[in-house]
């Protein structure tokens, strides 16, 4: 038998938090950090341009 998974985290549950997440996600920069899904993706299509 499963039982229910359940989280006692409370840390994305005020839009505070959520903001800074999303931000931190999906913004250019954060605390002077690149945007690492774009970096990434930058790298991987700089790699296969040659």
């Amino acid at each position: 038998m499963r039982s229910a998974v359940t989280s006692s985290s409370t840390y994305y549950e005020s839009d505070a938090r959520m903001a800074e997440y999303a931000e931190f996600h999906y913004g250019d920069e954060w605390f002077s950090v690149a945007n690492f899904p774009r970096a990434l993706a930058n790298k991987a299509l700089a790699a296969m341009a040659g």
